[in-house]
C-alpha cells in the first residue's frame, strides 16, 4: 500500500472548505482547493504582519496596535477592500462605536482612528506631512 503524504496546513481545511462551500456556485472541492487556500491567507497575513512591524519599530513602538495595521491597509492599494473593516475594528478598539452606514474616508493617507496613546504619534505625523507639501 502506497503512502499517501499528508499536506500540513495551519488554518484548517476542513473549515475552510466549508466556507467556500457555504457559497452555492462552488459544488465539489478538491482536497488540495482548501490547503493551498490556507497556504495562501498564512502569507497574506505574514505580509501584513511584517508590514506592520516595520511600522511598528520605524516609530520607535514597542507594542504592534490596530492603528499600525490601518497604516498597513491605508497605504497600500492592493489592501482597498479592507479598508472599512479595518477602519471599524480600529474605532470598535479605542471604543468608538463605528458608522452604520458606512466609513468615509478622507483623502489623505492617515487614517483618523486614534486613541489617547496615539495622539501624540498623530501631531508629528501632521508636522511631517506639512514638510512635503
Amino acid at each position: 500500500m502506497p503512502y499517501k503524504k499528508r499536506l500540513i496546513a495551519r488554518f484548517p481545511p476542513a473549515r475552510i472548505k466549508k466556507i467556500m462551500q457555504m457559497d452555492d456556485d462552488v459544488g465539489k472541492v478538491s482536497s488540495q482547493v482548501p490547503v493551498m487556500v490556507s497556504r495562501a491567507l498564512e502569507r497574506f497575513l505574514e505580509y501584513i504582519m511584517l508590514s506592520s512591524a516595520e511600522i511598528t519599530t520605524s516609530k520607535d513602538a514597542k507594542t504592534l496596535t490596530s492603528q499600525h495595521i490601518l497604516q498597513v491597509i491605508t497605504n497600500d492599494p492592493r489592501l482597498n477592500f479592507l479598508k472599512e473593516a479595518a477602519l471599524k475594528s480600529c474605532q470598535m478598539a479605542n471604543g468608538n462605536q463605528p458608522n452604520e452606514a458606512g466609513a468615509s474616508f478622507s483623502s489623505k493617507k492617515e487614517p483618523k482612528c486614534t486613541s489617547r496613546e496615539n495622539t501624540k504619534q498623530s501631531e508629528e505625523n501632521d508636522d511631517e506631512s506639512e514638510d512635503y507639501e
